[in-house]
């Protein structure tokens, strides 16, 4: 398990790998196609998280406080799929 804050414990599973992906994909995107900031990157994927219901919708938030770590290694050339082993949100 993996560490996130004082009070949850985060076991990496397979919705929490498919939620980083398609998180860091949308990341991805937003640095090559939009040229945002991270700011508005992790504002406008918080407003997307929030419309999950669920785990998933926790899970999400989760990943949107890596989004720094997420943009420092997509620069060092990581895809998507590596960056979410890397960070511990797939098995």
């Amino acid at each position: 398990a993996i560490f996130i804050d004082m009070d949850t414990t985060f076991t990496p599973n397979i919705t929490a790998c498919d939620t980083c992906e398609f998180v860091g994909h949308m990341v991805k995107h937003e640095i090559d196609v939009g040229n945002n900031t991270i700011s508005n990157i992790t504002h406008f994927i918080q407003d997307i998280c929030q419309e999950i219901k669920g785990p998933g919708g926790i899970e999400c938030m989760m990943i949107v406080k890596t989004i720094r770590n997420m943009t420092s290694l997509f620069d060092q050339g990581f895809n998507t799929t590596q960056i979410c082993h890397k960070l511990g949100f797939c098995p």
